[in-house]
């Protein structure tokens, strides 16, 4: 009897139907997902456990670089039979390509590096937000989905805004603000790209609302208190995000 059951369960296994794979889109026992978070692994304990800077460097870039290989395995399979990438595909890698470029600007400790990694984010941002709501699912648009998603964001941007507002200074009390804004407009795109029964709309919505609370660590070790919980929690959070973005494209 008992192996019949876990005969059973090994199938229902095998077939997804307790654990699906790729779960929200992602083959997470594929080389790239596998290769992610393994140099996640290493970004984290490269500097408190090694004291080594360089390998964070080259760890966090390789997790990078892995999610721009998930994008560009993704993009190329739901291309058309002429190989052209839909314009979701082409909106969303190039996204993804700033927020690469944010990640190894954000390694280097001085400010115009972190500027210029929030301003990559910030338009990488901005283009999740456009191809979300304009260019992914089918549809006719309707706007009461993103005001609806806006409603319910704005009072998580305020707390998240008094949590950070005696620790900004400077021209970074704008920065942010207008960082804020957008990264919280990308969330309720992504409940409009989430709307439909569509698995790939879900994963979308899932890939947003992973991405949003991942700057809430970002924002607590930029401004508030830096320490090695921040990225412990962020990363894989982070990287996660991005890999469920990657995987899904239209």
């Amino acid at each position: 009897m008992e192996a019949n059951t876990t005969q059973g369960a090994e199938s229902a296994v095998a077939e997804g139907t307790l654990l699906p794979l790729p779960l929200l889109g992602v083959d997470w026992t594929g080389p790239a997902a596998v290769g992610c978070m393994a140099a996640v692994v290493l970004t984290i304990v490269a500097e408190p456990l090694f004291n080594r800077f360089d390998l964070k460097c080259l760890a966090k870039t390789a997790a990078s670089t892995c999610f721009l290989w998930t994008a560009l395995a993704s993009a190329s399979a739901t291309a058309g039979a002429d190989g052209q990438w839909s314009a979701f595909a082409q909106v969303v890698f190039a996204s993804l390509a700033l927020g690469w470029l944010g990640d190894v600007c954000l390694l280097s400790p001085g400010k115009r590096a972190f500027l210029v990694g929030l301003v990559s984010f910030l338009v990488g941002h901005l283009g999740f937000a456009y191809a979300f709501a304009c260019l992914g699912p089918p549809g006719e648009f309707d706007g009461t989905w993103l005001a609806g998603g806006c409603a319910v964001m704005a009072p998580q941007v305020a707390l998240v805004y008094a949590y950070l507002r005696n620790h900004l200074k400077g021209f970074m009390k704008y920065a942010v603000v207008i960082y804020m804004l957008v990264i919280s407009f990308m969330l309720p795109a992504g409940m409009w790209a989430g709307r439909g029964v569509d698995t790939k709309q879900f994963n979308l919505l899932v890939g947003s609302f992973i991405f949003w609370m991942s700057d809430l660590s970002v924002a607590r070790n930029a401004f508030v208190s830096k320490g090695p919980e921040n990225a412990v929690l962020g990363l894989p959070l982070y990287y996660a995000a991005q890999l469920i973005i990657a995987s899904n494209m239209f």
